[in-house]
């Protein structure tokens, strides 16, 4: 049963207050309850029940702990003295009165919390609707700012295009020269286009007196003959191209000049005019051959094509379908080889070979130079009474370590002791398998090598002992006789 603590109470018109002392009351251990009719001052083992005469504004009220005391201070709704603290009433109509001030507190509560809620959305919205505003004008401003360029831009064109316009009406940079249009006729095969467009008989001219056997790099060109050159202030040499393909001159007057292309270019009137247009125009084109170009089939994708690089090449396609089945793992983890013999070693110590068996075989494909793996598998081999197995994966490991020994005769005499012991380990291991196979000629020849190994092994002298006996015939006193010595050791 909970204890009531001591407590005092006064009032005014407007406020009740209530005074409350019990040991070890403090704010961390105490729950308080004020709802309109009802408060509750919960301490533990101290609990303090106060059903109100009147209502009291749960909002509007003041608590302040002390050492070992409570101070409430709450507001009346209705003005007036009491004359009592707590209301006198049959049982269940106060604890109905309860559940209802409760109650109500509960609702009062809960319409605050979603009013907060509703505020908070509220200014949420208004918030998003503020950033949305602002994104608008600067988007509206940008806008306006480019249309502002673009129009600026076009008047400038435009204003371009007009004063052109007007220059070009004005003055013409070649209105004292007669373009020539190119004939419809001429095939652009022909020895005037040369791929270079069509050149009028004024520059047909000039390239032609410019242009030497040793620029043509003996191509055979038209023979070209200045028949006259008119005299007049324009001094222009008038050409017309005859059917023959050569080149002619129109008679202008009685005066014939027999003057030749050099004299053409020594003319003051058009030497410069020659040379400029001799230097300015491009060699001939030549025709284009295709070549046929071909190129050597890449074994694999990084490496060069060399015969030299065969067995690098051929290493590499082996490592590649040797890790084909492990591409589709899902845990990186699994390509690595001493994690799963991590793995394995923890299977075969929990009992489950086959397992142990699996994740050996993973290890080793994805590195066949793991002795370890192959002398480890052999043991789970022979938890599973596979033998045959046993014995293949022993002789692997053993050909692996004779390998090793023979490489790194110099190495580490640590190294060297590590391997003779795995070796001795091997050599048991594959006589027991033998054994179960009644093989016990391979197995005797097992057990020599170890014991000569490790002379001074009481064990491996005792199983060759007993190797040695079932190869030989053995009366049943011997047998006897055996049976009664061993039988001793284990009782002593």
């Amino acid at each position: 049963m909970p204890l009531t603590p001591q407590y005092t109470w006064d009032e005014t018109d407007t406020t009740v207050n209530v005074a409350v002392t019990a040991p070890g009351l403090t704010k961390a251990k105490t729950d308080l309850l004020i709802c309109d009719t009802f408060v509750r001052v919960n301490a533990p083992p101290y609990l303090l029940q106060l059903d109100l005469a009147h209502a009291v504004d749960d909002s509007n009220g003041t608590a302040v702990f002390g050492s070992s005391s409570l101070a409430l201070r709450l507001s009346k709704v209705d003005r007036g003295l009491w004359g009592q603290l707590a209301i006198q009433a049959p049982k269940e109509e106060v604890q109905q009165r309860r559940q209802q001030a409760q109650q109500r507190l509960a609702d009062s509560l809960a319409s605050n919390k979603q009013a907060q809620l509703d505020r908070k959305k509220a200014l949420d919205k208004a918030a998003s609707d503020r950033r949305i505003d602002l994104d608008r004008q600067k988007r509206d401003a940008v806008e306006q700012q480019k249309q502002q360029e673009l129009d600026a831009q076009r008047a400038q064109v435009t204003s371009w295009q007009i004063e052109v316009g007007k220059e070009g009406s004005a003055e013409s940079d070649y209105e004292d020269e007669q373009v020539e249009a190119m004939p419809a006729s001429l095939d652009q095969n022909c020895s005037d286009y040369d791929g270079r467009g069509w050149r009028a008989k004024k520059a047909r001219a000039v390239e032609h007196a410019g242009a030497t056997p040793a620029m043509a790099d003996g191509m055979q060109q038209p023979p070209v003959e200045l028949l006259h050159v008119q005299q007049d202030d324009s001094k222009q040499a008038i050409w017309e191209d005859q059917p023959a393909g050569e080149y002619t001159q129109l008679a202008t007057g009685s005066q014939q000049s027999s003057s030749t292309v050099h004299d053409l270019e020594s003319s003051q009137a058009y030497g410069d005019e020659a040379q400029s247009s001799a230097a300015d125009m491009a060699p001939v084109r030549s025709g284009c051959v295709p070549v046929a170009v071909q190129f050597t089939k890449l074994e694999t994708e990084h490496l060069p094509a060399r015969e030299t690089r065969e067995q690098e090449i051929s290493s590499y396609k082996r490592k590649s379908q040797d890790h084909e089945a492990l591409e589709g793992s899902v845990d990186m983890s699994e390509r690595q080889p001493m994690f799963l013999k991590d793995k394995a070693d923890g299977m075969h110590q929990a009992g489950n070979y086959r397992a142990a068996v699996n994740a050996y075989t993973k290890a080793i494909q994805i590195d066949m130079g793991m002795t370890v793996c192959y002398s480890n598998r052999a043991a789970s081999y022979l938890k599973l009474k596979e033998f045959r197995l046993c014995i293949q994966d022993c002789t692997t490991a053993l050909a692996q370590m004779e390998a090793t020994m023979s490489s790194s005769a110099a190495g580490s005499s640590n190294a060297a002791t590590a391997t003779h012991s795995s070796m001795i380990k091997l050599l048991t291991r594959r006589a027991a398998a033998q054994v179960e196979l009644h093989d016990f000629a391979s197995a005797k020849t097992d057990l020599g090598e170890a014991v000569a190994r490790r002379p001074d092994d009481k064990q491996l002298q005792d199983d060759l002992r007993e190797i040695n006996a079932c190869l030989q015939p053995v009366s049943s006193s011997t047998l006897r006789s055996i049976a009664d010595e061993r039988f001793k050791s284990h009782v002593c």
